[in-house]
């Protein structure tokens, strides 16, 4: 018994297991490029300059009116960027970092901010209509008369103000 269990555990030492874990390897980092993996790690985690829509995404980034309808920004890292005038409409923006930046002006119509970081974000003109906003963090949101926020009553008097929320999301 001990003698099998020997015999297999030579058959592992051979000198060619790190060729197979190369291969291996190899293979992922194919599947991981292919997958479109890599691109939503480097959207994460800018790196390097990746291009989405019209927009460079590096740091620090500045798209300004660029046009990213419908990107795919799932948990992007674009904190303090500067997206005045940028068209974000059908973008998925899903717990993106989006703290402390430019969206003046911007068109987030149908955008999904589900869980995003928009803190001390400027919103000032921006137009959110039926965009989602579920879980998104508003403290500290600049905004004026001009934002359209999202809402169920399109009546409904809003200041501008994140302190509306009872009147927004659908």
């Amino acid at each position: 018994m001990l003698a099998n269990i020997w015999n297999v555990h030579k058959h592992f030492n051979s000198p060619n297991w790190p060729a197979y874990i190369g291969i291996l390897a190899v293979a992922y980092g194919i599947l991981f490029f292919v997958s479109g993996s890599l691109h939503h790690f480097l959207i994460s985690n800018p790196l390097i300059p990746v291009q989405v829509g019209d927009c460079t995404m590096q740091r620090p980034t500045v798209c300004v009116e660029a046009n990213m309808e419908n990107a795919k920004l799932i948990r992007a890292d674009l904190s303090g960027a500067n997206l005045a005038g940028a068209n974000l409409s059908g973008a998925n923006l899903w717990h993106a970092d989006l703290s402390g930046a430019n969206l003046s002006g911007a068109d987030l119509r149908r955008a999904n901010l589900t869980g995003a970081d928009l803190s001390s974000a400027d919103l000032s003109g921006a137009v959110l209509d039926r965009a989602m906003l579920d879980g998104a963090v508003l403290d500290g949101v600049s905004s004026d008369s001009a934002t359209r926020w999202p809402h169920s009553n399109p009546d409904a008097a809003l200041d501008g103000t994140p302190n509306d929320l009872i009147d927004l999301i659908p």
